[in-house]
């Protein structure tokens, strides 16, 4: 593998809206491409199960990544 691979599970049980699955996509996609090029090479699965506001999701992905990338340092 040459690069890592993001992908993401938005069911529509946790969130009702469309828009609001969409924007929760849209989100997780950002994160993951600020933070792509710092991540180890891998894949990387993404489940959103309930409704949660921007900020904290924002927030935790930025704390999975930063994660990642102790873990590609320490290698």
């Amino acid at each position: 593998m040459e690069y890592p691979r993001i992908g993401y599970s938005i069911p529509k049980r946790g969130t009702k809206l469309a828009c609001r699955r969409n924007r929760l996509k849209r989100l997780v996609k950002e994160a993951f491409r600020l933070n792509a090029h710092q991540l180890p090479k891998m894949d990387l699965i993404v489940l959103v199960q309930n409704e949660s506001q921007d900020e904290v999701l924002s927030e935790t992905l930025d704390a999975g990544f930063g994660k990642l990338k102790q873990l590609k340092h320490d290698k």
